[in-house]
């Protein structure tokens, strides 16, 4: 059960890059935010890793908002369509 427990893979969220939405999500074997904390970027010539904790903020937070519209990135904007 363990191993199946561990093995889901789940949504994360979503990167812009280039006016473009990216799609994130997680394969197995991270289950908490430690997990995330301890993903390894790389080693260095002595053999220490350097880890994504070290490196990064990394913490629980809200889901992002959607579905809804900003003006020059300076919060929300209402918009309409009128068909006559």
């Amino acid at each position: 059960m363990a191993i199946q427990n561990g093995n889901q893979e789940s949504g994360a969220s979503v990167v812009e890059v280039a006016e473009a939405e990216h799609m994130v999500r997680t394969t197995g074997y991270l289950s908490s935010i430690d997990d995330i904390k301890a993903l390894p970027l790389k080693v260095s010539k002595k053999g220490s890793p350097l880890i994504l904790g070290d490196v990064a903020d990394i913490e629980l937070g809200p889901q992002m908002r959607r579905g809804i519209s900003e003006l020059n990135g300076e919060g929300e904007a209402v918009g309409g369509v009128i068909v006559m």
